[in-house]
């Protein structure tokens, strides 16, 4: 059985390899043909903090596996990652273990490449200005995947953190070389933005439908858990809302707590990116419409990226 470590699996997978790989994850969920119950959280709330277990079935690849995973809103102050994970792959037909994964990359690279793929589906063409709220790790893969499938000509990034917001603007510039823009309110940032991707762990919603314009696209990534809304209710009530999955979505996505409260309902969503990207429902339909992705993290995704990794070696 083979290990390997993330600087193995970062030299084998990029994002650019990500993006048609959960694409075609995506699609092969909404089909039916791969199987992916819905993640179990232990919930730590004394380490505010929980685990996840997250296990799929991917069958083009001819793999299964689970992913265990953490979320620790505190280790960053202790100079310790917030999300940490481990994947183990197993052979579908008999069960035999084919390798452990370091999952933590894996995920970081995946769920950027989500929002890059849900930005190709719903984002006007000719987008050009993309907004981050939230300037961590998360935000660097996100701006990868958005720069890799829209022309983006300026990005603008407000961060409540002086030294998280540098930390994102000198790693973004690696690879985009247009305007960078640091803002100072997210109103600001927001204002006229054709793209606005929000990366933060809030419980208090945090972007205003005053502030998205007409055609713009949100890919809503930090809600990942039971009361988590970056959104206020009237973003959501706006916009065209697609999601990645209905239980999750419904239980810890953007959507939970305006579901739970009664502010929004199931026929509100549109539907999923997967029967999106299967053809099964179509996207915007105008360019002045809003669209919205809520995206809560596939382990279709995870399993399938391990073995577009271990097919790499």
């Amino acid at each position: 059985m083979k290990y390997l470590d993330k600087d193995s699996i970062k030299k084998a997978y990029k994002m650019k390899e990500a993006i048609p790989v959960v694409e075609a994850a995506f699609k092969e969920f909404a089909e039916g043909t791969a199987i992916m119950p819905p993640k179990q959280y232990l919930d730590l709330k004394q380490f505010n903090g929980d685990f996840r277990a997250m296990p799929a079935y991917v069958p083009s690849m001819d793999i299964a596996g689970i992913k265990w995973v953490n979320s620790h809103g505190n280790n960053p102050k202790k100079g310790i990652d917030s999300v940490m994970a481990t994947i183990i792959v197993n052979k579908p037909e008999t069960g035999e273990p084919i390798a452990v994964l370091d999952g933590t990359y894996i995920t970081a690279v995946r769920t950027g490449a989500s929002g890059g793929v849900a930005t190709n589906f719903l984002a006007k063409k000719d987008a050009k200005i993309a907004a981050f709220i939230g300037g961590g790790a998360q935000a660097y893969y996100q701006c990868e995947a958005i720069c890799l499938v829209r022309d983006i000509e300026e990005v603008r990034i407000v961060d409540l953190s002086p030294e998280t917001t540098k930390l994102f603007t000198d790693s973004i510039a690696k690879f985009f070389k247009g305007k960078i823009t640091v803002s100072s309110s997210i109103e600001e940032c927001s204002k006229n933005a054709d793209i606005i991707t929000l990366t933060t762990p809030s419980r208090t919603p945090l972007l205003k439908s005053e502030w998205v314009s007409p055609g713009t696209h949100i890919n809503a990534i930090g809600a990942d858990a039971e009361g988590k809304q970056e959104c206020d209710t009237s973003v959501l009530k706006k916009a065209l809302v697609f999601i990645d999955d209905w239980p999750q979505a419904s239980h810890s996505g953007e959507i939970n707590v305006p579901l739970t409260k009664g502010e929004l309902k199931k026929e509100d969503i549109k539907g999923s990116i997967g029967e999106l990207v299967s053809g099964t429902i179509s996207g915007r339909q105008t360019d002045q419409d809003i669209t919205l992705f809520d995206s809560t993290g596939l382990a279709i995704h995870d399993i399938a990226s391990a073995g577009a990794v271990l097919s790499s070696l």
